[in-house]
């Protein structure tokens, strides 16, 4: 829910002065039924303590033109993965997305994409490895984003998305708790920010092939199985 989210952001920003860059992404993002209050809210509170401001986005779904003109207006930008080569199918809705950022002069990013990276099929099973042997898998992956949910600042965007599935459980240290009081303590978020973990690295280091150049497990871009044949779990 927008109240739950902008809760988030809410206390996000209690902590933090200033963030170079905030992304909202999802899932795709404008498929939210609040995606403009949300965005309308986040930029009217906090876009002046955010240097760039970005959606994720497939590229699938224009977003509305009250949701073009936030996007004019507060100079947000779209990080677009595209996946056209790998579903021709959405050729002509991606077209049309990106000829409308063009005509309004919206600043985006548009990689083709060729292969996923293959975080977790099969699990990585390090069940048995010691403290020191985990946080060298940490230090070895490139994990791209920080989280924010439930209050807390997840350091790895990953372990928040296996936990919040019910994958694996979470632990202490898998998060930093931003309910509390900031006063003097930011120096604390910031050493956790800067991998300045309790334990040195975090649960799903357990199981994760990392986003490093160790691993080298990828799959095709979007992929589809035919029509009413199910993948596996």
């Amino acid at each position: 829910p927008a109240e739950d989210l902008l809760s988030d952001v809410d206390a996000y920003f209690r902590w933090v002065d200033h963030v170079d860059q905030f992304n909202i992404l999802g899932g795709e993002p404008f498929l939210h039924p609040d995606v403009q209050k949300i965005t309308k809210t986040i930029t009217e509170r906090y876009r002046s303590r955010i240097n760039d401001l970005v959606f994720f986005s497939n590229g699938t779904v224009l977003p509305e033109e009250g949701l073009l003109d936030l996007m004019v207006r507060y100079q947000i930008k779209v990080d677009l993965g595209d996946y056209r080569a790998g579903v021709p199918a959405i050729r002509p809705k991606v077209d049309r997305f990106i000829e409308e950022l063009e005509r309004r002069g919206i600043a985006y990013a548009a990689p083709a994409s060729g292969a996923w990276l293959d975080f977790n099929h099969p699990p990585e099973d390090r069940s048995s490895w010691n403290a020191k042997q985990l946080t060298a898998v940490r230090r070895n992956c490139r994990e791209p984003f920080r989280g924010i949910h439930g209050q807390k600042y997840y350091f790895c965007h990953l372990n928040a998305s296996a936990a919040l599935a019910g994958l694996y459980p979470e632990e202490p240290g898998d998060s930093f708790d931003l309910s509390g009081s900031e006063e003097g303590r930011k120096e604390e978020l910031l050493a956790y920010d800067l991998a300045c973990l309790p334990k040195g690295y975090v649960s799903y280091c357990r199981h994760c092939g990392g986003c490093g150049p160790a691993n080298q497990r990828m799959v095709p871009v979007a992929e589809q199985l035919p029509a009413g044949q199910q993948g596996r779990p």
